[in-house]
């Protein structure tokens, strides 16, 4: 999973996340174009799912779902983590707890 400086690949990556597990975000602001480049494993059934936590360590308020393979543009400045899983999750079940 990457998150970009700005809104469009153009603006090169900042963060690259290559395995599961939750990341704290620090000093990120604004709008950032967030792409999700996992794609699901035919071996080990499955793919990987980021979730936009209010929180540190993936806690708090569930904020955003990026799925594999997607991209959007989501506004960082209330954002404290992301939690990369094994998905596929649906919308509905937020994965930050608190």
């Amino acid at each position: 999973m990457c998150i970009y400086k700005g809104t469009t690949f153009g603006s090169g990556v900042e963060l690259r996340f290559y395995n599961y597990g939750i990341y704290n975000l620090h000093k990120q602001f604004n709008n950032h174009l967030i792409v999700n480049n996992q794609h699901y494993d035919n071996h080990f059934h499955e793919s990987a799912d980021a979730y936009l936590c209010t929180g540190y360590n993936g806690t708090k308020q569930f904020w955003g779902w990026v799925p594999e393979g997607g991209y959007q543009v989501e506004n960082l400045t209330p954002i404290y983590s992301v939690s990369v899983k094994a998905g596929p999750y649906p919308l509905n079940v937020p994965d930050c707890s608190g």
